[in-house]
């Protein structure tokens, strides 16, 4: 594989095809990084290693070394399965070894090959393929300038989706989300990271949207909060409770549920 940086904090590495693709990926990164920083603080990551590519079994062992590397190796007929349908569904990945955050980025004529249900239940149809690729790369940024901070999944994603909102300047996840999934929070189950290649599209879509919509409500009926945990550095149930605690609740379900609901179905309606 080739490499491409013209920054000190993220390398590019891609198939020689896909050089114009490892361009445009940086200068989306230029455009983002001061979007991150303002919204949620100084990155949390050293270095971030973009891997542009076909195939995440690639990915996955070029971003191991060492007794990692060997131990994945020994055990990845264990876990081929599960890394293969998780990628099927998604356009992009990121990874945290130690201080460093890895993504992989599906490439754009290889879009046609994610499963689309869970995409077009949240963002309908993207037919921009440049669009498409920027949209997926600020929302693996994010979780790459987060760090590795173990969050809840529900919040991991609503704040890297929030973020493409602000990168775009405009609401990304279909508005109809509100009420054909977060209304009925009820009839779903939200589903962590280790349980979505297992997961039904409806549920995943439903974690996501949750996300998005809960993150939302925090961000504009308690502003800056999520900053302040997020510089804090705290472990994953340090910070939900942080945000609860200043929220006056116990957990993100029933009653804030239904108030986050109604919050944004009168200001859809307004």
């Amino acid at each position: 594989m080739e490499s491409l940086t013209d920054h000190k904090n993220i390398i590019v590495h891609y198939e020689t095809a896909y050089k114009s693709v490892a361009v445009e990926v940086l200068q989306s990164f230029e455009k983002a990084e001061p979007i991150l920083i303002k919204k949620w603080g100084p990155r949390n990551s050293d270095f971030i290693v973009v891997y542009i590519c076909n195939s995440p079994i690639d990915f996955v062992f070029s971003i191991a070394t060492g007794i990692l590397r060997l131990l994945w190796k020994i055990t990845y007929p264990l876990w081929a399965r599960k890394l293969e349908l998780f990628y099927n569904r998604a356009g992009g990945v990121t990874m945290h070894i130690k201080s460093k955050s890895y993504i992989w980025l599906r490439p754009p004529d290889a879009y046609d090959y994610v499963e689309k249900t869970i995409g077009k239940l949240l963002f309908g149809k993207i037919e921009d393929r440049s669009e498409k690729l920027q949209f997926v790369f600020v929302h693996e940024l994010t979780h790459a300038h987060i760090g590795n901070r173990k969050l809840p999944t529900w919040i991991n994603e609503g704040i890297a989706m929030i973020t493409v909102d602000e990168y775009f300047s405009k609401c990304t996840v279909l508005e109809s989300t509100l009420t054909t999934l977060f209304k009925d929070h009820r009839n779903y189950n939200l589903v962590t990271y280790r349980k979505m290649a297992n997961s039904r599209p409806i549920d995943i879509a439903f974690t996501y949207t949750y996300g998005y919509w809960a993150t939302r409500y925090i961000e504009e009926v308690y502003p800056n909060i999520l900053m302040e945990a997020l510089t804090k550095n705290l472990k994953k149930n340090e910070f939900t409770r942080f945000i609860f605690d200043i929220m006056g609740i116990n957990d993100i379900c029933g009653q804030i549920a239904n108030d986050i609901y109604t919050h944004f179905e009168n200001y859809e309606n307004e």
